[in-house]
Formats: C-alpha cells, sequence, structure tokens
C-alpha cells in the first residue's frame, strides 16, 4: 500500500501516534455490565421463591377449605392416637408455618430483583436468606425434597462471591494509568519525532544486531559508484557499440 501524496507531488510520511495521548478507557456500559455469575444467582433465588410460594399458597388452600375432612381422617388414623398429637392443633402450626414460608418466598423474590439491580444490602439479606434456606434444608435432609432447596441456596451463595461479583457490587472502576510528567514521554515509549532505543528513525535501515555477547560488528564500506564519462555537453558518453561483422557465407574463400 503506497503513502497518500498531498498536492504538491510528495509522499506523505506516516506520524507516529503522540506519545502524550489521553489513554482509552472501556465504555461505561462495559464497565457496569451485570457479571454472570450475579445473574444466574439471582434468577435461581427468584425462581425458587416463585415455587416456594406457590407451594406454600396451595398448603393454606387445602388446609383451609379441607380441615374437616383432615382432621377425621387423622382420628381414623391410629399412628396419630399412638402420638398423642391433637390433629387440630398440627393443622394450626403447619397453616402458619406455609403463611411464613410463603412470606420468606416473597421476601426471596424481592431480594433477588434488587440484587439484579445492584443493590449491596439486598445481596447480604439474599445470602444471610439463602444461608437459613439452606440451614432448614439440612435438618431435614432425610427429605429427598429437601435437597434441591439445599443445592439451589449454597449455589446462590457461591455464584454472589465469585466470577467478578464483588468489583461489581463495590462499583470499582478500572484505574487510569499514571500521566508523565510535562516534557517526559511515559514509560516505556520514546520522545515524540524519536525512535525507540535500538531501532533506527524511520526510513532509515537499522543496524544488524549481533548476537547475545559478541560485539557488533561494524557494516561493510559500500563499493564506490563508477561514474560513466561525460562528453563536452555534460551528458554521459554511451557505451561502444560493435560493428556488426559479415555473414558467414558473404566472407572470402581463402
Amino acid at each position: 500500500m503506497s503513502n497518500p501524496v498531498n498536492p504538491y507531488g510528495q509522499q506523505q510520511q506516516p506520524q507516529p501516534p503522540h506519545p502524550y495521548a489521553a489513554p482509552t478507557l472501556p465504555a461505561p456500559s462495559a464497565r457496569g455490565r451485570r457479571p454472570g455469575t450475579v445473574t444466574a444467582a439471582g434468577v435461581i433465588a427468584i425462581a425458587m421463591s416463585v415455587l416456594t410460594v406457590g407451594f406454600a399458597l396451595l398448603m393454606v388452600a387445602v388446609i383451609t377449605v379441607a380441615r374437616d375432612e383432615m382432621l377425621a381422617e387423622m382420628r381414623r388414623q391410629p399412628e396419630w392416637a399412638e402420638l398423642g398429637v391433637d390433629g387440630d392443633v398440627f393443622l394450626s402450626v403447619l397453616l402458619v408455618g406455609s403463611v411464613v414460608v410463603a412470606v420468606l418466598g416473597l421476601v426471596g423474590a424481592v431480594l433477588g430483583g434488587f440484587t439484579l439491580a445492584r443493590s449491596v444490602i439486598a445481596r447480604i439479606l439474599l445470602v444471610i436468606l439463602s444461608a437459613f434456606v439452606a440451614l432448614v434444608s439440612l435438618l431435614a435432609i432425610m427429605s429427598i425434597i429437601s435437597i434441591v432447596p439445599l443445592v439451589m441456596a449454597v449455589l446462590t451463595i457461591v455464584l454472589l462471591f465469585t466470577g467478578g461479583a464483588n468489583d461489581w457490587f463495590a462499583r470499582r472502576e478500572p484505574a487510569m494509568p499514571p500521566a508523565a510528567p510535562y516534557g517526559q514521554a511515559p514509560y516505556g515509549q520514546a520522545p515524540y519525532g524519536q525512535a525507540p532505543y535500538g531501532q533506527a528513525p524511520y526510513g532509515q535501515p537499522s543496524a544488524p544486531q549481533a548476537p547475545y555477547g559478541q560485539p557488533a560488528q561494524p557494516p561493510a564500506p559500500a563499493a564506490p559508484r563508477e561514474e560513466p564519462p561525460l562528453n563536452a555537453y555534460g551528458q554521459p558518453v554511451p557505451p561502444p557499440v560493435d560493428e556488426p561483422g559479415p555473414a558467414p557465407e558473404d566472407r572470402p574463400e581463402h
């Protein structure tokens, strides 16, 4: 690719970049982009909270509508009589527990939404709620159903502290490089108009590099250029041209 030509017919040499140009920072959207781990944690928290609220409301509806039928069925079971547990008290406790679980599910969904919105307080409260769910699920580990909320709660806590989540919640911006003093080039760059150390200026051949540990050899001197002879008018004299000889058939025979 040839260099551009200015209006005067001279080729323009490319200008090196100015060493004092301002550093380029990433765009604000790239600096504030939510990490994938935080997105996954928020989605898991919201999804599990919605399922929990739905299950809890279903329990509240069943206990409220079919309370008498459930009490009659419990009295017919000999196991309840052996336990000595009052069925009415048991259903009341189960109803209150379902309401509490539904409220905690709503809180978890709200905290998951605010965590996705970069709220530090929501993140801390979501971690506490997830730890509580994991502890309750661990106490009921004998049930297979409790394994799912246990795994989801632990996974939510881990995701909220990995994959750049700490920097994103702390709103840490990339640090700008230190500015060079006035009149000096930044470290690692040559001053404007000068070639870096060990390199030839732009447009000039670089000197051969000697192997490591050996002194550099000076370049061989260029052979003198032979100037052609000039005539009286100062023009170069063309080389003599040999006259073509006669053809073999035109030569006299001896």
